[in-house]
C-alpha cells in the first residue's frame, strides 16, 4: 500500500466501497488518513467505519488535503453524487 501523504476520500460506502476499503486496510492504509462518505452505508459498513475510528461524513469543506477521491456509486446515482464533492481540496 502506497502511504499516503493526504486524505482518501472514498465516496460510498456500499458493496463495492466497503470490499475496497476492507482490502486498503488489510493492505495497511491508516485509518486517520481516510474519510467516507456514505449518507446510508449499510449495518456492517458502520460498524467496520467506527472499529478503524474513520471520518464519516464530515463536513466536504473541512476536507483540505484530499490526495486520492475515489467514486464508488451506481452510476445512476453519479448525478446526485458527484455536486457534493466537487468542492473537494484536491
Amino acid at each position: 500500500m502506497v502511504k499516503l501523504a493526504g486524505t482518501l476520500v472514498l465516496v460510498g460506502a456500499g458493496k463495492m466501497g466497503g470490499a475496497m476499503l476492507e482490502g486498503w486496510l488489510a493492505g495497511g492504509a491508516d485509518p486517520a488518513r481516510i474519510v467516507a462518505l456514505d449518507p446510508s452505508p449499510p449495518p456492517e459498513m458502520k460498524q467496520l467505519l467506527a472499529r478503524h475510528d474513520i471520518r464519516h461524513n464530515p463536513d466536504v469543506a473541512t476536507i483540505h488535503d484530499a490526495q486520492v477521491v475515489v467514486v464508488a456509486v451506481k452510476p445512476q446515482l453519479m448525478e446526485d453524487v458527484l455536486p457534493g464533492i466537487v468542492s473537494l481540496k484536491v
